[in-house]
């Protein structure tokens, strides 16, 4: 009894730490990712150091870099300035050098009173540079002169790297990084109080656009196989069409025929994209569900339709791959009827992977509706995301992905106990 029961103990700690490990990783993923294609920030050439050496947090916990790479690069914003003293750092000069390469760039300019020697922050090519400081020594201003020939020497003084300053070293920058500040900034009452009334819109349509998917793909698939030869084609053609059809192309035909009065009072049967703007997401779910239904039928029918039609396609395919085993002319020579058949072994054969797809359709639907929301003005998740997005809002953006991550992760389990006892043999087999 003891042993039995510490070892689902163990198994659940153990999928808990799956739970954790898989979100875990998604976020540090996207938030990455989003790093790597943020947009450069290209500084303007100025003398001003504050701009100059524009200074940021570390991305992470801790920064893994070759040795030449100086960690105080981090700290500094990225512009054309930072890839310019990476660049020559890569050649072998070094940080404090490159920081009094900066030093006499400025007092140059300052005595020049043009900036005409600006340029030479930006230069990456060693022997470019050396080239240039040449030419600053001819003049005849003894100022100019000494300050040349310190930045020549200062030039002349750098050597090639040596294989051992590509080995890697790992610096620790503590609490005082972005992704500690972001996620601590994530879980904060105003973005949990904007991401409640979203989610609340976004689950009552996904779930009226799930019912509509799984319910109409499935009575299509049944009504093609009770069909003759020529109206399979006629469905399953149909069934390809809807399927490539865009479903932004379906909403705003829908928005433009069936919401207004314009070209037939008969087609005004839905409330039309002004009119969700005034839904109120502050009553419970159940409420909503109840009182807000209306508003999400013809938003649910778009993103059904070529669901359904999908959904349709899985079971067609299925069954008639069922259908070419030889079992069923084993049951059909023993007097089994086609309805027997279809009901009490292709159906049950077919069901077990569609049910890991109905699992896993309601939270793909919850994370993919950006486009129906903003067509349609429904301040729910989709139209949270695109807002996140176009803000440069990371936060929310990882708090919505965390979410959709752990209900997508719920839901495969709940679609693996469903086949279990579709097929008992998967229980056992477990």
């Amino acid at each position: 009894m003891k042993a039995g029961l510490i070892r689902y103990s163990l198994k659940a700690l153990l999928s808990f730490l799956k739970v954790v490990l898989k979100v875990t990783l998604t976020i540090l993923t996207l938030y990455f990712l989003s790093i790597v294609v943020r947009k450069e920030e290209i500084i303007e050439v100025t003398t001003s150091s504050s701009v100059l050496f524009k200074t940021q947090q570390p991305a992470f916990y801790f920064s893994l870099s070759p040795s030449w790479y100086d960690a105080r690069l981090s700290l500094i914003a990225p512009s054309q300035l930072k890839k310019t003293g990476i660049a020559l750092m890569r050649n072998g000069m070094s940080y404090e050098d490159w920081m009094k390469w900066q030093d006499y760039v400025t007092r140059l300019s300052n005595i020049d009173g043009q900036g005409s020697n600006e340029s030479l922050r930006y230069i990456d090519d060693l022997n470019v540079v050396k080239q240039r400081v040449s030419e600053l020594i001819s003049p005849t201003n003894d100022g100019v002169k000494q300050l040349g020939a310190q930045m020549l020497q200062l030039v002349s003084k750098v050597r090639p790297l040596k294989f051992s300053d590509w080995f890697p070293e790992i610096h620790y920058w503590g609490k005082k990084n972005e992704f500690h500040q972001t996620m601590f900034n994530t879980f904060d009452g105003e973005r949990l109080s904007v991401f409640r009334p979203a989610l609340k819109l976004s689950a009552i349509l996904s779930l009226f656009a799930f019912l509509f998917s799984v319910i109409g793909g499935t009575l299509i698939a049944l009504i093609y196989m009770n069909c003759s030869g020529m109206w399979q084609k006629i469905i399953n053609f149909k069934l390809q069409l809807f399927y490539v059809f865009p479903v932004f192309c379906l909403a705003i035909l829908a928005v433009q025929f069936l919401t207004s009065s314009y070209y037939s009072p008969l087609l005004n049967l839905f409330p039309g994209p002004g009119a969700f703007l005034m839904l109120s997401s502050d009553s419970s779910f159940l409420s909503l569900l109840v009182n807000q239904s209306a508003y999400m039928i013809l938003p649910a029918i778009i993103i059904a339709i070529p669901l359904s039609a999908g959904i349709a396609l899985r079971w067609i395919g299925g069954m008639n791959s069922e259908m070419t085993n030889p079992y069923i002319t084993t049951l059909r020579s023993k007097g089994l009827s086609e309805r027997k058949i279809y009901k009490r072994h292709i159906l049950r054969n077919v069901a077990i992977p569609m049910v890991i797809y109905f699992a896993m359709l309601l939270p793909a639907l919850l994370s993919g509706l950006v486009l129906i929301e903003n067509i349609f003005a429904i301040g729910g998740i989709g139209r949270l995301t695109l807002q996140c997005v176009m803000n440069r809002d990371l936060s929310s953006l990882l708090l919505i992905v965390g979410f959709i991550v752990i209900v997508s992760i719920v839901f495969n389990k709940i679609g693996i106990f469903f086949t279990r006892i579709v097929d008992p043999r998967l229980k056992e087999r477990a």
